[in-house]
């Protein structure tokens, strides 16, 4: 298509043949093969420099590759109602629709919809001969006047675009010429589009899923960049401003402090290990300075297990200070061991009932 030319709408009617079958409208004859003019008046507002339209077997593959390409099958309503919808106000349902993918071509007689599906209002009204018509909705060169989309059809008995102005026609045109057809020159696509697919470092010929992509992947960037310029700007003000002293802690002081809080828990456990320790000697439980030092050595690595050990040792009275006896007969009290057995007893971790077990074991033995 030449530049600065852009695609016009146009209609064509044609008048229903019915097969006088129960599938009474098994296909429509959308537009003759050659070249032809508009049936009615009003259609001839917006004509090709041509003087006619024009369809062949080079255009109709062309018009048909686009038909197969469309995602969505092409609308058949009544009286051309979906192009009108915008200017009247009323809905535009639909009496049928037609699959690109079953669209033919038959030289000398021209293009057809075959396959279509079409409501049971529709097929009520066809069988009641309320509609005799039907009226193909297409796009054409302003120039040339070849076909270069089928963009619906309607059920008619006026078959015109009656009721749109000049204007409205050239504003459908646009819009339909956007939706059916690709971009074909510069001239074709929107400036402020080009301009987004330029910033989004996109060609023209990029397609919508590029674009929502690209333009995704640019608000993610957006909004990394925003929170690092947040975090940038955290840090700067926190460089500038001076730590508040009753809100912070230097590291020195967290490390006396620490140093201090070691030396009272050490304290707290000598404390702890000389009041095990005098309550034991108290009590004739330390039978030397080696036994002392070695309680001392396991208190200070488990202190529960001192308490354990000095727990399980008998009191010894002469140790202690008082008579061997304590005012009992002798032989009834604890003091059978004598202070070599008892010293190692402690430097062993044996209990005094263990280690006279082990001696009469050691006496049969040796019976």
């Amino acid at each position: 298509m030449p530049k600065s030319t852009a695609p016009l709408l146009a209609a064509f009617a044609v008048q229903i043949k019915r097969t006088g079958d129960d599938d009474a409208v098994p296909e429509l004859h959308l537009l003759p093969d050659g070249e032809f003019k508009p049936q009615a008046a009003e259609d001839a507002r917006e004509m090709p420099k041509s003087g006619t339209y024009r369809m062949n077997a080079q255009i109709a593959e062309r018009v048909i590759a686009l038909a197969r390409a469309s995602v969505n099958d092409l609308p058949i309503d009544y009286e051309h109602q979906t192009q009108q919808a915008a200017n009247n106000g009323q809905p535009a349902p639909a009496a049928g629709w037609m699959a690109g993918a079953k669209f033919v071509f038959r030289p000398g007689e021209g293009l057809f919809a075959q396959g279509v599906q079409w409501t049971a209002r529709a097929k009520q009204m066809l069988d009641d001969d309320e509609y005799r018509y039907q009226s193909a909705t297409f796009l054409y060169h302003p120039e040339t006047g070849d076909v270069l989309a089928i963009v619906g059809a309607a059920l008619t008995n006026r078959p015109a675009l009656d009721g749109l102005t000049s204007a409205q026609l050239a504003a459908l045109s646009a819009q339909f010429a956007r939706q059916f057809l690709p971009p074909t020159s510069e001239d074709d696509m929107n400036p402020l589009l080009k301009a987004l697919l330029e910033g989004l470092g996109l060609p023209e010929t990029a397609t919508t899923e590029q674009g929502v992509s690209a333009l995704a992947a640019l608000k993610s960037q957006a909004a990394q960049a925003g929170q690092i310029a947040g975090l940038n700007a955290q840090i700067a003000t926190l460089k500038s401003t001076p730590p508040d002293p009753t809100k912070f802690v230097s590291v020195e002081a967290v490390a006396s402090l620490n140093t201090e809080l070691a030396a009272l828990r050490a304290q707290a456990v000598q404390g702890e290990l000389d009041q095990v320790m005098d309550q034991a000697k108290a009590e004739g439980k330390v039978a030397s300075d080696v036994v002392e030092k070695t309680w001392r050595d396991i208190g200070k690595a488990d202190l529960a297990q001192l308490k354990a050990l000095v727990a399980a040792t008998p009191a010894n009275p002469v140790l202690a200070g008082k008579r061997q006896t304590d005012g009992k007969q002798p032989g009834q009290g604890v003091g059978e061991l004598n202070q070599a057995e008892l010293a190692v007893c402690a430097a062993m971790g044996m209990t005094p009932e263990q280690f006279k077990a082990g001696k009469q074991a050691q006496g049969l033995a040796n019976g």
